[in-house]
């Protein structure tokens, strides 16, 4: 019958071992660089674009470092919670302008002398979609965009390609 032999030399393998721990820190730091950079990317494409903001939200997402092998990717702009999470219809006023606006008639219901000002040609002599200024603007809410989970949604499936290359490295003996 055959025999199998396995023969490992000691120094060798300590030597190969002692190697992949001198650089594992600044690959694993590489590995959590590496899906930061992807979430960045694909949280860029998610977001909603919004003119009237001049696209702060996008221009705001940015990584955080939080820890040796931790990143933290958001966006800074501070109506964020307002595009994620859902919100009611509800009154915006004027506290440091004369004025809101300009506002279409077909976004915004203005309000006047304690009512509404409905979209009508004959409002102020302007078609429906003229642009006006008011005090205070009735909004009607939105329905939330959750970019994020969608973004986490993305990367979770593409994070393991990078786990992958860095246990090739890990397990690489050459």
């Amino acid at each position: 019958m055959g025999e199998l032999v396995f023969e490992i030399e000691k120094d060798k393998f300590a030597e190969l071992i002692q190697g992949k721990v001198d650089q594992m820190n600044d690959k694993v730091n590489n590995l959590v660089d590496d899906i930061a950079d992807k979430t960045l990317s694909v949280m860029m494409d998610e977001a909603p674009f919004n003119s009237f903001h001049g696209g702060e939200l996008r221009d705001k997402i940015n990584i955080k470092t939080t820890g040796e092998f931790e990143r933290f990717v958001t966006s800074d702009a501070p109506y964020l919670p307002f595009v994620v999470y859902p919100t009611a219809p509800h009154i915006i006023e004027a506290k440091n302008a004369q004025a809101l606006g300009p506002f279409s008639f077909g976004s915004y219901l203005g309000v006047s002398g304690g009512g509404y000002v409905q979209p009508t040609k004959t409002n102020f002599g302007r078609s429906p979609n003229s642009m006006q200024y008011f005090k205070s603007v009735h909004h009607p809410g939105t329905s939330g965009n959750d970019f994020i989970e969608r973004t986490k949604n993305i990367v979770d499936d593409s994070k393991t390609v990078y786990v992958n290359e860095f246990l090739g490295w890990l397990t690489n003996t050459d």
